[in-house]
Formats: C-alpha cells, sequence, structure tokens
C-alpha cells in the first residue's frame, strides 16, 4: 500500500477514535485505538522488510485488542 493511502487510512481512524471519545464511548475508542496501533505496527514492519509469515515473533501485545466476550470473563 502507498505511503499516501496508509497515512489517510490511519489519519481516518483517528479521527473516528476522536469522535467515539467525544460521544464518551469508551469501549469503540479502544477498539479503533488498538486497529491503528495494529496498522502502525503492520507498516513498521512492512519497513523493516520483515516478511508477514516471520512477523509474529516480534509482535508486542496489545492490551486493548479485546472481545466483549473476553472482558465478561475478566
Amino acid at each position: 500500500m502507498r505511503t499516501i493511502h496508509r497515512v489517510s487510512a490511519l489519519t481516518g481512524l483517528l479521527d473516528e477514535m476522536q469522535s467515539e471519545l467525544g460521544r464518551s464511548q469508551i469501549d469503540n475508542a479502544q477498539r479503533l485505538a488498538a486497529e491503528l496501533a495494529g496498522e502502525l505496527e503492520s507498516w513498521r514492519f512492512d519497513l523493516m522488510h520483515i516478511p508477514p509469515e516471520e512477523r509474529s515473533r516480534y509482535q508486542a501485545p496489545n492490551g486493548y485488542w479485546y472481545t466483549k466476550q473476553e472482558a465478561a470473563c475478566a
């Protein structure tokens, strides 16, 4: 994906997250923040030329990437 398209996609996610925060939709904002972090991490791996099949050993756990079922079990 070209840089301008990635920056545009990330900007859109950030705008949506800010909108959710403005409406006090914290769960949605956290989901969007996790998605944004995942996209940035993927972009970083692309820039470092790490192939997708090798990325799992370098990926950091994302504490906000959860589902409602996982939250209910906690």
